[in-house]
């Protein structure tokens, strides 16, 4: 499940977040579960922040 995150000027890193997660069929809670798993210390509310812009 890993992807790469590639910044383009076009795409915020919300709109990547975004964009990534959908691609793969994960909710907002499902992608932040996902990334705290693999050790990112992340919560709902910062991929909300960025995952909804």
């Amino acid at each position: 499940m890993v992807q790469k995150i590639k910044q383009v000027k076009e795409l915020s890193i919300g709109e990547n977040l975004q964009r990534l997660r959908k691609n793969v069929g994960l909710s907002q809670e499902d992608a932040v579960a996902q990334l705290q798993l693999a050790g990112l210390d992340i919560v709902k509310t910062v991929e909300k922040r960025y995952g909804n812009e």
